[in-house]
């Protein structure tokens, strides 16, 4: 069994971001998985749409024991996966918030401390340990795909969704977000060009199923993941 993350060592300690905060190999070169899975891509949303996607029946649909939820920063990880947990009866966790109530602080503030490989450390020993969990639902880091051992820990363990979201539209939702360490440089909008470069064909890889999210509102997106699903085990 995992041992928990240990807790940071520090002499103060700013409080963990609340919840509402703003928050690296094409398929062929995946690595550690053993397997290579077609990931279905879903690009268009249905013209109808019950009001709230609880309201439609699941019940006898042969849904994913584990769900996990990869995406670069600001694709809506959170929010769609609270939603989907809602909807799937399952529970839901995330593995940011996870890391924050261990330490005792907030992500920037790990990074400021022990930098990014400092950070990468604990998230990996995060996603190891949730990611043999049954039941839930997962919202992981934008970066966790950056590691072979966390990508065959999710390939192994669960059905992975990747919410995917064009360059442009995610400066937009991040750009006024100052607790996402990995996007403080001179120029934003270039690092995540830069950062997507390598991570998109990693989340592509390890991912079953591709939603392209856009603009759509999270009841949208989680209305496409539970279609998808339902129509795979069709």
């Amino acid at each position: 069994m995992l041992r928990r993350t240990p807790p940071l060592l520090l002499r103060s300690a700013r409080a963990p971001r609340t919840p509402g905060a703003a928050r690296t190999a094409d398929r062929a070169g995946r690595q550690g998985t053993g397997d290579r899975r077609r990931a279905l891509v879903l690009r268009a949303a249905p013209r109808h749409l019950p009001a709230d996607p609880a309201s439609r029946n699941t019940p006898g649909m042969d849904v994913p024991e584990n769900i996990f939820l990869v995406g670069f920063m600001g694709s809506g990880k959170s929010t769609v996966g609270q939603h989907l947990a809602d909807v799937l009866g399952k529970a839901f966790l995330d593995c940011d918030r996870v890391l924050e109530e261990r330490t005792g602080v907030d992500i920037p503030y790990i990074f400021d401390i022990e930098g990014e490989e400092g950070f990468r450390r604990r998230e990996a020993a995060v996603v190891h340990e949730l990611t043999e969990k049954r039941g839930i639902v997962l919202a992981t880091g934008g970066g966790a795909v950056g590691s072979p051992e966390n990508r065959r820990a999710l390939a192994t363990n669960g059905f992975v969704v990747y919410l995917h979201a064009s360059a442009e539209l995610l400066y937009q939702r991040t750009s006024r977000d100052r607790g996402r360490p990995m996007l403080h440089a001179e120029d934003p909008r270039a690092r995540i060009d830069e950062l997507l470069a390598v991570r998109d064909p990693l989340y592509r890889a390890v991912a079953d199923l591709v939603i392209e999210t856009g603009r759509r509102g999270s009841r949208r997106v989680v209305h496409d993941v539970v279609r998808a699903i339902a129509e795979r085990a069709a």
